[in-house]
């Protein structure tokens, strides 16, 4: 499977044989800012079971009352807690991880895809 990013955050991959998460990253400038662009892909695998998360910074950059960001690790945390769950209950989930931070600044935006 081809996958490329444009300035955005690393896709996670929840890998269900070894209960590991990768980080797909194209470190490529974000779509639009330099005219003409050319932007590349990488491949990667997938098995039945894993799971992807496609994901906008709005998601990790929330504060909590303390001033700490829910950061990629947070995202991170819900993903491995929650990766064998059905696909509503991620998103619950990631909503719940949101619900505890602060005001909301950004886009918040998830897309979860499991391969079968």
């Amino acid at each position: 499977m081809l996958f490329t990013l444009a300035g955005h955050l690393p896709i996670l991959c929840w890998r269900a044989v070894t209960g590991t998460i990768d980080s797909l990253l194209v470190s490529q400038v974000p779509l639009g800012v330099l005219p003409g662009r050319e932007f590349t892909a990488q491949e990667t695998t997938y098995a039945a079971g894993d799971l992807f998360l496609v994901l906008t910074d709005g998601l990790t950059e929330v504060f909590d009352r303390a001033d700490r960001e829910f950061g990629i690790e947070g995202v991170h945390a819900v993903l491995a807690a929650h990766a064998r769950s059905p696909l509503p209950q991620v998103d619950r989930s990631a909503a719940d991880g949101r619900a505890c931070t602060g005001t909301q600044l950004d886009d918040q935006s998830l897309i979860a895809i499991r391969c079968l």
